[in-house]
């Protein structure tokens, strides 16, 4: 599986078409997690490199060490990792094999610390999907829903983290900034999707869209004070 590099990124990187090549490992994620999503072709164990292309000579992509940006990182989907509008920043799922968790991480895709490891917020319950804000201020983490047992409390849908630079040493922080414990329920507020994707709207238009695995596409946008009259009794 090979992501490309959108223009604002190669400009903002290196002036040079950038292909981001991701080789999978394969490693499986544990089997219930891979059965109720049906993501049977979901690796827990994919590499991350980032190569630049000049003209008349192709990289060298057989090298697996060399550019790496990140080492380990799980892939379902296209959904699963994002790059930041500006092309600085790349956050992606990563397993941690010795608590049986899943993280969210974000790397540098900057050439003076290309991979270096900018921060982690975890552990996130079935992590299926991440984006960056528009202005890369933030990450919304879409989760999956595995259990079936409707008698437990549901888990969270999703949830906002916000990654603030630090003054010192180059790093960010992650913390979280609002979680949605159900985002979308059907009738009688009983949840019978789970969460394929998340995506923020571009710029211009403040909300969210999420898809489902029952085929929906949702799109969230913030009320204003007239449509909160409106549905007041």
């Amino acid at each position: 599986m090979k992501y490309l590099a959108n223009e604002t990124t190669i400009q903002s990187v290196n002036d040079l078409s950038t292909c981001l090549s991701v080789t999978v490992k394969g490693i499986l994620p544990p089997q219930e997690f891979v059965r109720i999503l049906g993501l049977h072709e979901c690796k827990s164990s994919c590499r991350i490199q980032v190569w630049p292309f000049h003209p008349n000579k192709l990289p060298e992509i057989f090298d697996a060490n060399r550019n790496i940006v990140v080492e380990e990182c799980i892939i379902c989907n296209e959904a699963a990792i994002d790059i930041s509008k500006d092309g600085r920043k790349i956050v992606v799922i990563v397993p941690d094999l010795r608590m049986h968790q899943y993280k969210v991480a974000v790397y540098s895709l900057l050439p003076q610390n290309l991979g270096q490891l900018l921060c982690m917020y975890g552990p996130v319950p079935n992590p299926v999907s991440v984006s960056f804000s528009p202005l890369s201020q933030y990450i919304f983490i879409g989760m999956a829903s595995i259990s079936r047992d409707t008698s437990k409390e549901p888990g969270p849908d999703a949830e906002i983290i916000s990654i603030k630079e630090e003054e010192e040493g180059g790093g960010y922080k992650a913390v979280l900034y609002r979680r949605f414990s159900q985002i979308y329920h059907g009738r009688g507020r009983i949840r019978t999707y789970s969460l394929n994707a998340v995506r923020w709207l571009p710029a211009r238009i403040p909300g969210f869209c999420f898809a489902t695995n029952k085929g929906s596409l949702v799109i969230c946008t913030p009320e204003d004070n007239a449509q909160k009259k409106q549905q007041t009794p």
